[in-house]
């Protein structure tokens, strides 16, 4: 008879439903078990047999992995909106931060454990100046996040070994201060795809996983900041809060942890995410961001309030425009609403218009027709043709709506005295100003749960069963 090889399992999916996943043991602290749930059930063991394999716990084998914090064991929880409202109240004994960036943090959190499902990894972008909180958000992060790993300094080596084992969440402490800043801007950038691999010593390296990095300030670096949740900090004079070492906040982030635990294996297969108002506002990697928050989040006042808070995300994360492009929106704003029936204007008339803007801003560049092309190109208006007087751009109701669209996301100022009132663009729906403070009433209020959050807390309450 054929013995079944030995596998150790970070985390597995069996073809029946079942899930393993490597926890600490409680109550020898430096070993780890598995923990299997099974028919809305948890127990704990040593070694599992599968059909094809036998898998056993991760082993702590390095001082990486030693450092990896993991969970202790599963525990029965209310809902989601009880888990969010939990991890609000932990973060206010020890943070300064306005209510709404605590319920992103909590979001964000919520999100960690469950990362094999999400779109993208999350990234969370901690940005103040010295005594600001960062060390601080970071330690509490790790005390709360799935598979923790706080470090100041982390090689490429040490990183690809560490994901190839486990998925970590990854915390950063001063960034901007890590031995090589490139190889580092490099990781976090391909981290955040799922699929996505590293390629070293003709090896393949999995680098998908959520990170928290620290900055004094955002770095120059675009593509990385639109990975990244925004979470500014300030240097605050309440005396109150507690240190992260405090022992209720201890305690309170270890139970935390073991409820996060089991949503994680109740949910795991029965993640869903409808649509909600706001959500439709988004787009492109603020939308990605968005969907990885909220996917784990049953609660729709807290999904609609994450819409909402990634919408002003957008604006915090985007690039501001040059002067030129700046001066050009505007004035392809004045003509379509000047000629709202014209079908196309001429480059060297928008090309003139620009400059007299130019001017009028005292800036010293001026613009040329191909250089109003170029740029006319950057913003994606590529609807021109060549007639017997020279160049012109198309005016088709794409167009149109692609300008009143760049106006919007970069809040370009415009004359608000042009005839607006019969142009359909300029009637966009927008976001109800009440959605801004739901994510904090709805922890600190949570709903009724719904069906399968009832059912939820049922096999929790069941999961108190532990074997050696």
């Amino acid at each position: 008879m054929t013995s079944k090889p030995v596998v150790e399992a970070d985390f597995v999916e069996l073809p029946d439903g079942t899930l393993l996943d490597t926890i600490e043991d409680g109550n020898n602290p430096g070993r780890t078990l598995l923990a299997v749930y099974r028919d809305d059930c948890v127990r704990y063991t040593n070694q599992f047999e599968a059909d094809d394999r036998s898998c056993v716990p991760i082993c702590l084998s390095t001082d990486v992995l030693k450092h990896i914090r993991f969970s202790r064991g599963a525990k029965s929880y209310q809902s989601s909106s009880s888990l969010v409202a939990g991890l609000i109240k932990v973060i206010s004994l020890c943070l300064d931060v306005p209510h709404q960036q605590m319920g992103l943090l909590s979001c964000f959190i919520v999100s960690t454990w469950f990362i094999e499902k999400l779109p993208v990894a999350p990234y969370v972008a901690l940005v103040g100046l010295p005594r600001s909180g960062k060390t601080t958000a970071l330690r509490l992060l790790d005390l709360l996040c799935r598979r923790s790993l706080l470090t100041s300094d982390i090689t490429s080596a040490g990183f690809y070994e560490t994901c190839n084992r486990v998925t970590p969440t990854l915390l950063i402490d001063e960034t901007a201060t890590a031995g090589d800043r490139r190889a580092l801007f490099h990781l976090l950038r391909i981290g955040s795809t799922k699929g996505s691999v590293a390629i070293r010593k003709n090896k393949a390296f999995n680098a998908y996983c959520p990170k928290v990095v620290c900055w004094t300030e955002l770095p120059h670096d675009a593509a990385l900041n639109s990975r990244c949740i925004i979470i500014p900090l300030q240097e605050t004079d309440q005396t109150s809060l507690r240190r992260v070492t405090d022992p209720q906040v201890q305690a309170h982030a270890d139970e935390l942890r073991q409820m996060l635990q089991q949503y994680r294996f109740e949910n795991f297969n029965r993640l869903t995410l409808p649509q909600v108002p706001g959500d439709e506002h988004l787009h492109s990697r603020n939308r990605d961001l968005y969907e990885a928050l909220a996917l784990p989040i049953g609660d729709p006042i807290t999904r609609r309030a994450l819409a909402w808070e990634f919408q002003l995300q957008q604006s915090i994360n985007r690039e501001p425009l040059s002067p030129l492009q700046i001066a050009l929106l505007q004035a392809l704003d004045a003509h379509i609403h000047d000629n709202p029936t014209n079908a196309t204007c001429a480059n060297k008339g928008v090309t003139d218009s620009v400059n007299l803007r130019l001017e009028y801003k005292r800036e010293i560049l001026r613009a040329s027709p191909h250089q109003i092309g170029r740029v006319l190109t950057s913003l994606g208006l590529t609807g021109r043709k060549r007639i017997n007087t020279g160049w012109v751009i198309l005016l088709t109701r794409d167009m149109r709506e692609r300008i009143h669209r760049l106006i919007r996301h970069y809040a370009v100022e415009v004359d608000s005295s042009k005839n607006r009132d019969k142009c359909d663009f300029c009637t966009a729906r927008t976001p109800p100003p009440s959605a801004e403070n739901e994510l904090v009433a709805a922890s600190h209020n949570p709903p009724t749960p719904d069906a399968p959050e009832s059912e939820s807390s049922e096999h929790g309450e069941l999961c108190a069963r532990k074997t050696a």
